[in-house]
């Protein structure tokens, strides 16, 4: 049995937890992007979001050691919101290594992160959509 098979479904939180805590067992410095906007209540009781737009796709984490990772996390079945593809793929034509972790790739996950190096898998550079 793998990893994976051994999860329950994950909500993004749990799986969050789950990824931070094996990126400080093997040594990472990590970043948490959270969502750079906010919703705001108006006087007359309207909501809006106010915030950096900018930000908006932006990968979960950051992960730093002898190379960068970016990885959007998303559950099993979550789907990735234009802005985030149109993020991911921003960053990978610029060289980065930049993909999506889901808890069925848990396997993958810890393989990478255990691995030292510069040079990191292909697979993991798009991940599961």
């Amino acid at each position: 049995m793998t990893r994976a098979q051994a999860l329950p479904r994950l909500s993004e939180a749990d799986w969050q937890v789950q990824v931070l805590e094996l990126a400080a067992l093997y040594r990472w410095t990590v970043l948490h992007v959270g969502d750079a906007r906010r919703e705001v209540v108006d006087q007359d009781g309207g909501r809006h979001l106010v915030g950096d737009a900018q930000a908006a796709g932006l990968p979960d984490l950051l992960l730093i050691r002898e190379r960068v990772l970016w990885r959007e996390l998303k559950t099993d079945r979550g789907p990735v919101r234009p802005a985030q593809r149109r993020v991911l793929e921003q960053l990978r034509a610029a060289g980065a290594d930049a993909g999506i972790w889901r808890p069925r790739d848990v396997d993958l996950v810890v393989a990478e992160l255990r691995r030292r190096g510069r040079r990191t898998s292909t697979a993991s550079m798009g991940g599961r959509t």
